[in-house]
């Protein structure tokens, strides 16, 4: 096992950190706060896609964090581009808006963020209060860490730490000057929301050509020059096919800035999905997306699965769904593991062989029984998830209840010494006075 060096991170934390398949977070026993082991428990409801396993005992906490093997570190960051490194500073910003949780405190700095291939950042570690550090919340810290960290994947000339502590004698661009001279959570988001903006804006009013496909027309032409007959053939098959389609593509851009998204679908309509360029799938899947009858939760965690930046069969997966192609959208969907896409495209595939007057009334049940037992299967682990969750609850709940029973009978106990110490203190005043008078009388 490799102990990674020592770093930002290590310090916050009084740990050491080290790395085999996994990362592994080992503290001092005789350092912590933490009495019970089940004090740290919540840490595994934290960024639960992180498969955590503590171990307690006599001198040390273990804290074990399994990371899936899509995931990168926060320097492959670097390996992105601009809007890329834009959108996952906003994730980051969210994150940290979202983190609310009285009990955990949250250390921010690239050691400690790993992402997914949708750029969204999960931590490794949180500090427990009143158990594991940090113990307490620092917004302040907590807010000049965010805007090193989002400094670091925007620009990253300098490191974390330069960025964190000694910002002031750096030369820096107008962006990271915007992004360290932020006040706030807010002020910070509305800065990054606004270059996002801007970078969105300016990307779709790109036409991306494949560059394969560029270089090929480049070949042509210069074989033009030689051969008069193939650059007639080529010119032919530009006026009948190319052209039309890039002009279809620069009409559905133009709808979608306008937010027209049924235009959009109609434009696109006799285009193959597959051969669009990436910025004309994700406008035609978002366009198909706002059409689709969907509660304002199911909207809500679905759309982050569409943004410039996401794996192109999500694209491809919101148009067969939107163009009737239930069984290819389902197939994607399985091939990226997400099981309410899954469910989604089995409710469409559903209503289809419903509404197919082609089958007879037994075909239909055979089409549709495979699909009913994966509705019901996936319902069972949906409750199964919620009954384990609830058991997990109840049983913090139990205890923080006995702690609180414990924490009253002490304040009992100490209020009635209280009031015997006060009794007897008033016995001997009064004692004291009776021994007084009797001399006075003698």
């Amino acid at each position: 096992m490799e102990e990674v060096k020592s770093s930002y991170l290590d310090k916050r934390i009084e740990a050491a950190v080290l790395r085999d398949d996994g990362y592994v977070f080992v503290f001092q026993r005789a350092r912590l706060k933490v009495k019970n082991e089940l004090e740290l428990q919540v840490l595994k409801d934290a960024d639960d896609v992180l498969q955590k396993e503590i171990e307690v005992n006599d001198e040390e906490v273990r804290i074990s964090v399994q990371v899936p093997e899509t995931f990168v570190e926060f320097s492959e960051i670097k390996k992105k581009n601009e809007l890329s490194r834009w959108l996952f500073s906003h994730q980051l910003i969210k994150k940290v808006q979202s983190g609310r949780s009285p009990r955990l405190h949250m250390v921010i700095c690239p050691e400690n963020i790993v992402l997914d291939s949708s750029l969204t950042p999960y931590f490794l570690h949180y500090g427990v209060r009143e158990s594991l550090p940090p113990y307490e919340k620092n917004p302040e810290l907590l807010l000049q860490e965010l805007k090193a960290a989002v400094a670091k994947s925007i620009d990253g000339q300098y490191t974390f730490e330069q960025y964190l502590s000694y910002h002031q004698t750096l030369k820096l661009s107008s962006s990271v000057k915007g992004i360290l001279s932020a006040g706030s959570l807010d002020d910070l988001a509305g800065f990054v929301q606004s270059h996002i903006t801007e970078l969105e804006k300016k990307e779709r009013t790109v036409i991306h050509i494949p560059q394969k496909k560029w270089k090929r027309n480049r070949y042509f032409l210069f074989g033009g020059l030689i051969l008069l007959v193939p650059a007639l053939v080529y010119t032919l098959y530009s006026l009948l096919f190319l052209q039309p389609r890039e002009a279809a593509y620069v009409d559905s851009g133009k709808a979608f800035l306008q937010e027209k998204y049924s235009e959009v679908i109609d434009t696109l309509e006799n285009e193959n999905a597959d051969k669009m360029p990436d910025v004309v799938q994700y406008e035609l899947a978002y366009s198909y997306f706002v059409n689709e009858d969907l509660s304002d939760d199911q909207r809500k965690v679905l759309e982050n699965t569409l943004n410039l930046q996401s794996d192109k069969k999500y694209f491809l997966y919101w148009i067969y769904l939107g163009r009737g192609e239930n069984e290819k959208a389902i197939d994607i969907a399985r091939s990226l593991r997400y099981q309410d896409l899954i469910m989604l495209g089995l409710i469409h595939y559903q209503a289809e062989i419903q509404s197919d007057d082609s089958l007879t009334g037994k075909e239909k049940e055979e089409k549709l029984k495979p699909i009913t037992a994966e509705f019901d299967e996936y319902n069972r682990q949906k409750e199964a998830e919620k009954a384990e969750k609830q058991k997990e609850l109840d049983k913090e709940l139990e205890l923080q209840k006995q702690q609180e029973e414990a924490m009253k009978q002490q304040a009992e106990k100490q209020k009635r010494e209280q009031a015997a110490a006060q009794a007897a203190a008033r016995k001997n005043k009064a004692d004291s006075k009776s021994k007084e008078a009797a001399r006075s009388t003698k």
